[in-house]
């Protein structure tokens, strides 16, 4: 199957395009898949340290940042409390 290309401005141009071109060749398969990959357990080790880290440090800016504000019974900022809590 081929269809003609259009050239600027909807003018019909002489060159084809072929849609099927990557059929004309060979019928081989260009991907050949290799052996299984082995696990990487000290990747695997480091990445997990790693996120166990990242999740320490947010809960830790949560706690020191955002979790002290929250007081029951008490919805002004800290800023409006004045010295009331020293």
């Amino acid at each position: 199957m081929s269809r003609r290309a259009t050239g600027p401005r909807g003018a019909a141009g002489d060159r084809k395009i072929n849609l099927n071109a990557s059929a004309a060749g060979s019928r081989r398969p260009t991907f050949t898949p290799g052996p299984p990959l082995k696990p990487q357990r000290k990747l695997f080790v480091g990445l997990l340290v790693g996120l166990v880290a990242w999740v320490a440090v947010l809960l830790t800016l949560y706690f020191t940042t955002i979790y002290p504000r929250h007081v029951p019974g008490d919805i002004r900022p800290p800023e409006a409390r004045g010295s009331e809590e020293s």
